[in-house]
């Protein structure tokens, strides 16, 4: 096992056609069993990803898989009420006090930081797409735009002296990122 590597269950993802399927049924016991399923081979946190549901549909998931695992979560939402909903649903005591994860940070939607608030939570920040002029734009520069979300989520750790516990989606350096004073990394 390499050290420091964490592994996330992706399986209770609404992008995975066989889950897919799952959540059309309403299926919930066959969810409870992927959680269960990837707590038993070791996952450090467990995914939860409702697709385009209602934000109280993933604050149910988030009971209803933490009804079977004492794992922290990765709440899986790009949609800041969803994000909202789910966080007001976590039981931080269930997963023994470690603060679940919130997936899909990304430039665009850098105020999701302020969801802290509701509960203290692990980023992940994407870099696949960034802010120019205004507008969205798919990111062609994964340096420079972790350079930025690096110093967006600086004003939150400033109220927040706990690290954060960033990765990387969509990129894959073929060099080791150089760290220097400039970048902040």
């Amino acid at each position: 096992m390499i050290q420091a590597l964490i592994i996330i269950g992706e399986s209770i993802n609404d992008s995975v056609p066989s889950t897919h399927k799952l959540y059309e049924a309403n299926d919930i016991a066959g969810l409870k069993e992927l959680a269960k399923s990837q707590d038993a081979g070791g996952a450090a946190y467990i995914d939860v990803n409702v697709g385009n549901r209602p934000p109280e549909f993933l604050a149910e998931m988030v009971r209803q898989v933490q009804s079977v695992t004492r794992k922290p979560l990765s709440i899986d939402t790009p949609d800041p009420s969803m994000a909202e909903a789910a966080l007001k649903a976590y039981d931080l005591q269930r997963a023994a006090g470690q603060a679940p994860v919130l997936n899909s940070i990304s430039q665009l939607r850098s105020h999701m930081f302020e969801l802290n608030r509701i509960m203290p939570f692990k980023p992940i920040l994407l870099v696949t797409e960034r802010e120019e002029n205004g507008a969205g734009q798919p990111n062609h520069t994964p340096i420079r735009l972790m350079r930025r979300q690096t110093n967006a989520r600086r004003g939150w750790q400033a109220r927040d002296p706990r690290r954060i516990a960033s990765s990387i989606r969509a990129f894959r350096p073929s060099a080791p990122i150089p760290e220097d004073s400039s970048s902040g990394l």
